[in-house]
């Protein structure tokens, strides 16, 4: 009897020491659960809180050394521009096989053993102009921004700390597609890969900068003006044009250049020239009415790759000036000569040029005082030094226009100009001149001459 009892309080003992056992570990368990999930959210905490300050200097450092790309595509699906862009696409890639053949029969019949670089493969030479058409342009970016490196930010969740496991990190990619060459370049119409980019590409083309600003005028017909014009250099440009007339040597400084350019100007804006206002500016609602009328607007000697003949009847030097410049741009739908007039309060909104074939020369006719004493030295200080000049900014560098100085830059890359409202009337005028990129073959420039040829109005 004793031995029974003994043996139920030794099961009762060790059914309460098992149950003492289970609840610590039990406890343990929910104790370890409860300290992973709050050093779990503790951690999450604290990657996003430092995501925000990285995202925030960041974008601080950002803000003081370039502008964010604000491209954007389209909004109108029925834009008669876009759809002839896709047409010139269309057609380009329907002719291109037709003259490869063309060229391999060429090649072929003034092929002979002496010549070894007639033995080149046609598609060799050829290669990234058969790319770059088949290809297309390169699309916008789906995300904008400006960082250089890869960016980790966290999605915004409005969920309480202890389902932040759910706020899983984002990449922020870069702006880099197959078919870049550089950074914030997205051409519309015709992209042609491994062409070398150049913000300032002005020392690429030495000859055709020295010809526009130093090339001997014989003759300057200057006349008397005697219409109100918002520019507040006439009298000058009047009295010195006048002293002209009595020259008979031949006038070769940029000075002088300058001043028969801008006389044709001047005569076009009061004779009849046929003036457009570009679509691309955007009004500033503290510009004056006069100029809110008129914004940007652009007198076109050549226009598309076509010489427009009633307006170089009307500006003889200029186009005498223009058609001997090397490298000039002719017979393609993305060569343009054309006198450009922005006035205060403009501002033209930041976009890509249709193809990265072409260089765009800028020859100052015409800055306001405001913007002409610096030479895009100390960049960090253009803020107070331009604040009521014209600029112009490619690729997140500010320059300023100088009058008589060439300035050449790539046009495919993301560029913008702004002349900030002032209280004077003075406009900024520049002749506008396409360049064949610098590192094109003239075989290349057939080819593409005959793929994009220009467009008879």
């Amino acid at each position: 009897m004793v031995d029974v009892i003994l043996s139920e309080g030794d099961a009762r003992h060790q059914q309460t020491m098992r149950l003492i056992t289970t609840t610590t570990t039990t406890t343990t368990t929910v104790a370890m659960i409860i300290a992973t999930t709050i050093t779990i959210g503790i951690y999450l905490i604290f990657l996003r809180t430092k995501s925000s300050f990285k995202q925030n200097w960041n974008n601080s450092n950002t803000k003081k050394n370039s502008s964010s790309l604000a491209l954007r595509s389209c909004p109108n699906p029925n834009c008669i521009r876009c759809q002839r862009y896709k047409l010139v696409q269309q057609r380009a890639n329907k002719r291109l096989p037709q003259l490869i053949r063309q060229w391999k029969k060429r090649n072929q019949s003034s092929n002979d053993d002496r010549n070894n670089q007639r033995n080149i493969n046609i598609e060799t030479r050829f290669k990234r102009i058969i790319e770059g058409v088949s290809c297309g342009v390169p699309p916008l970016p789906i995300m904008t921004g400006t960082d250089t490196d890869t960016d980790v930010e966290m999605k915004e969740d409005s969920s309480p700390w202890w389902r932040l496991s759910l706020s899983l990190p984002v990449v922020k990619t870069k702006h880099v597609t197959q078919w870049q060459n550089a950074t914030n370049q997205y051409p519309t119409v015709c992209f042609i890969p491994r062409l070398p980019v150049h913000t300032n590409a002005t020392l690429l083309h030495p000859e055709a900068c020295t010809i526009i600003s130093s090339s001997p005028l014989s003759s300057i017909n200057a006349h008397d003006h005697h219409c109100d014009h918002p520019i507040s250099k006439q009298e000058k440009i009047d009295a010195i044009s006048s002293s002209l007339l009595s020259s008979s040597s031949l006038l070769s400084s940029p000075q002088t250049v300058v001043l028969s350019l801008m006389d044709e100007y001047l005569q076009s804006q009061f004779n009849g020239g046929q003036w457009q206002t570009n679509d691309s500016s955007m009004v500033n609602p503290e510009a004056d009415q006069h100029s809110q009328s008129k914004l940007w607007e652009v007198l076109y000697l050549m226009n598309q790759g076509q010489w427009m003949h009633d307006n170089i009847q009307r500006c003889p030097n200029t186009f005498a000036l223009v058609k001997n410049i090397p490298g000039l741009m002719q017979h393609s739908m993305f060569g343009n000569i054309f006198f450009s007039v922005l006035y205060p309060g403009t501002k033209i909104d930041e976009h890509c040029g249709p193809t990265n074939l072409r260089h765009r020369m800028h020859f100052p006719l015409l800055v306001p005082s405001t913007s002409h004493d610096n030479h895009n030295d100390d960049r960090h200080d253009h803020d107070s030094r331009h604040g009521h000049g014209p600029r112009l900014t490619v690729n997140g560098e500010i320059f300023t226009w100088e009058e008589g100085v060439p300035f050449v830059f790539d046009d495919s890359l993301a560029h913008a100009a702004e002349y900030p409202a002032n209280d004077k009337s003075e406009v900024r005028v520049v002749l506008v001149v396409d360049l064949w990129h610098a590192d094109l073959s003239n075989d290349e420039k057939t080819l593409l001459t005959d793929l994009y040829p220009s467009v008879r109005s």
